[in-house]
């Protein structure tokens, strides 16, 4: 998302093509976004822009 003066100009899908159904999202204390996907076998997806 980017926002300007508290609103949202724009926004990103991301997994549009893999049909994930997200189950949890946390932000580490380094401030590293995961992500749990709602599998049987679930997976841990760590989010990264191109700046990491």
């Amino acid at each position: 998302m980017v926002i300007e003066d508290e609103k949202i100009i724009a926004a990103e899908e991301l997994f549009t093509d893999s049909r994930l159904r997200i189950r949890k999202v946390v932000q580490s204390p380094a401030g590293k976004l995961y992500l749990l996907t709602d599998e049987i076998n679930g997976k841990v997806i760590r989010i990264m822009n191109s700046t990491n």
